[in-house]
């Protein structure tokens, strides 16, 4: 199946040899398995039988809208669609839904044709209580789970995952509480992981927390580790502040240097939330912004 611009077609092929990414289902009218094909949201996109043959392909607008679906012979009629979700589609006679015509969602009900939800965010955490994927967050990047919060970015693996949630259960245990004053908030805030030589970051409206969960510092001054979970602890920190004090007194705090620290919104995460967190899990503080280095750095 060959996907361009709004449409598909099927092309005559033998297939060899092929991996197919995706959950096998057992068709209890046919007896074999089939396979969903999702993209990078969890939406499915091609369901294949044991051999390889396309059984059904879905194609979706960015918020869900099913724009064209292709059924064979054998089609199986998939109700996971869009993000992974139920597409309540009963009572679908003669061309037309009679049913709700609704996607599932565990808090609420979805309508793809106009990106709303039919009810309000339960926890009124966004601007526009009735927009998916919440007020300014783009929906071909972004999901919403569960009708109700964000959470990490949907291509974040699941050992990104756990790891984020070793390091949050570390700092819990050490006493550090902010990383969980987060969760508790009413705020959206999505984590984004970072790779290689990439530090973290936190964005000043507080919405993205960037992360990289493998990526182990050291300070210049004394050679002591400055762990992942530490890192956590400073970028949480900078959330934490945007919460209490809101992204314009934030982007002040930015734009006023500070020799030791480079700037005030630094010196604040430094010392209130990332010295306390180096004493309480046995790790280096830091003497001024810049002293910090990569392990294998000479």
């Amino acid at each position: 199946m060959v996907f361009e611009n709004d449409s598909f077609e099927v092309e005559e092929y033998e297939p060899a040899y092929y991996i197919i990414d995706g959950e096998g289902r057992k068709n209890c009218s046919s007896g074999k398995n089939n396979y969903y094909l999702k993209d990078h949201l969890g939406s499915t996109r091609m369901v294949l039988d044991n051999e390889g043959a396309w059984q059904e392909a879905v194609m979706y607008d960015s918020y869900g809208k099913m724009e064209q679906i292709g059924l064979s012979g054998e089609a199986v009629n998939i109700r996971e669609k869009f993000t992974g979700k139920e597409f309540d589609e009963e009572g679908f006679v003669d061309g037309r839904t009679a049913g709700l015509g609704l996607y599932y969602f565990p808090t609420r009900y979805y309508d793809a044709d106009i990106g709303k939800w039919i009810s309000c965010d339960p926890v009124s955490q966004f601007h526009d209580l009735y927009a998916y994927a919440g007020n300014g967050y783009n929906p071909i990047n972004v999901v919403d789970p569960d009708g109700e919060k964000l959470g990490f970015i949907d291509w974040a693996s699941d050992e990104f995952k756990f790891k984020f949630e070793q390091a949050r259960s570390q700092l819990l245990e050490a006493g550090i509480t902010h990383i969980e004053d987060l969760d508790a908030s009413d705020k959206v805030i999505t984590i984004i992981p970072r790779f290689g030589k990439q530090a973290g970051g936190a964005s000043l409206e507080g919405s993205r927390l960037f992360w990289n969960a493998d990526l182990v510092l050291e300070t210049k001054s004394t050679g002591e580790k400055l762990s992942p979970t530490l890192q956590l602890a400073h970028e949480g920190g900078h959330i934490k502040e945007t919460l209490k004090t809101g992204p314009w007194a934030q982007l002040l705090k930015k734009l006023t240097p500070d020799f030791k620290w480079s700037n005030v919104r630094e010196k604040e995460a430094i010392l209130n939330y990332e010295h306390p967190a180096a004493e309480a899990l046995g790790e280096g503080k830091r003497q001024y912004y810049g002293d910090w280095k990569y392990i294998d750095d000479k």
